[in-house]
């Protein structure tokens, strides 16, 4: 699998073809777009825009400190049948999906689809707040569930 970063600044990635590729943007407010592989692709920190294209591509949040938060990144094509969101280092409990019912304090993580401007709030304490905000702009949303989210 070939790898590409991204700098401390907003970087714009762009990668085309098949081959996998692990994309990260890094620090700042990054443009990441893979190619038609099954990429892995994710943002690090910043409100960063991420594309995957044609495959099976997992998105990757790997701590508070790198995800979206609530400044809002934006995944442009994900699909709840082919994608996966993984969010690593986060999980407090079990994870549950609610669909578009309200985060409450559960004491484990948690997240809630804001359907009509398609957003995924994320609850990683379990405190009912969300943590993490990520627009699903141009996503296929049909089907979203606890199966298109991985904790690890």
């Amino acid at each position: 699998m070939e790898a590409v970063n991204g700098g401390e600044g907003a970087d714009a990635i762009t990668v085309a073809g098949s081959i996998a590729t692990r994309l990260s943007g890094n620090d700042g407010n990054d443009i990441v777009v893979s190619g038609s592989g099954s990429d892995q692709i994710g943002g690090g920190s910043g409100a960063d825009q991420l594309t995957g294209g044609a495959g099976v591509d997992p998105f990757i949040d790997g701590g508070v400190t790198e995800a979206s938060t609530m400044a809002g990144g934006a995944i442009t094509d994900f699909s709840a049948t082919t994608d996966l969101s993984i969010f690593t280092g986060m999980l407090t409990g079990a994870f549950s999906f609610l669909g578009v019912a309200g985060l409450t304090a559960t004491g484990s993580s948690q997240a809630r689809l804001d359907a009509t401007p398609k957003i995924l709030l994320i609850d990683t304490g379990g405190d009912g707040n969300a943590d993490i905000k990520i627009t699903l702009t141009g996503a296929d949303i049909t089907g979203l569930d606890t199966n298109a989210c991985l904790w690890r």
